[in-house]
């Protein structure tokens, strides 16, 4: 079969008719050789201070357990990572609340936690999010939006005063996006409350 060969279709060609024309060669065809893949140096993080890097844990689950405690940050420390984020549910964790001004908050498990990443060199991102009812007397939904955007602030103020000096950061809520009656305005009210009441207590 070595050799040219001609293909048309039909018994004759006609003058003028394209035909195909197909080459038979002896032996193996040549393999192509892929270039080995560029390899990727990775990143060094900074020389100095902590990676801006961190991991959300689970720490809720893990409440006055103080050996899986250590672990975790253990593990989130050995990823080189230099920050955890911790949840805050205040509307959950503090849901009798009266907006007395008198927070009820059990402050145990920061406490735990941020002591616990500390140790391992953690810092902590506190993301505050769920507001107790009578923040919003039309609903009983603790993931709802406080009315006033000062309750709200006053409960991180005292946050950042209770971890002054720690390296701390405040997440202001978390999907503010995705909150039913958090439009843009409300929460820009929100943020802009926050902020001084965390400057006031700790301008770091």
């Amino acid at each position: 079969l070595v050799g040219r060969w001609q293909l048309q279709s039909g018994g004759k060609a006609l003058p003028g008719e394209p035909t195909l024309s197909v080459v038979i060669v002896a032996g193996n065809p040549p393999t192509a050789t892929l270039p080995p893949p560029p390899s990727v140096k990775p990143v060094a993080p900074p020389s100095s201070g902590p990676m801006m890097y961190g991991v959300q844990a689970h720490w809720a689950a893990l409440y006055n357990q103080e050996t899986l405690l250590e672990k975790t940050a253990s593990q989130i420390a050995d990823l080189g990572a230099g920050w955890t984020k911790l949840q805050v549910r205040w509307g959950s964790e503090d849901y009798y609340y009266d907006c007395s001004g008198n927070l009820s908050f059990d402050w145990n498990h920061t406490n735990q936690v941020i002591n616990i990443a500390g140790s391992k060199g953690l810092r902590v991102l506190f993301s505050v999010v769920t507001s107790p009812p009578c923040t919003h007397p039309g609903t009983s939904d603790v993931e709802a939006p406080p009315d006033d955007p000062n309750v709200f602030a006053a409960f991180v103020g005292e946050l950042a005063s209770r971890y002054k000096g720690r390296g701390i950061a405040i997440e202001v809520w978390e999907r503010e996006n995705a909150t039913p009656g958090l439009d843009a305005a409300r929460y820009t009210q929100m943020l802009a409350a926050s902020y001084n009441k965390i400057k006031a207590a700790d301008s770091g």
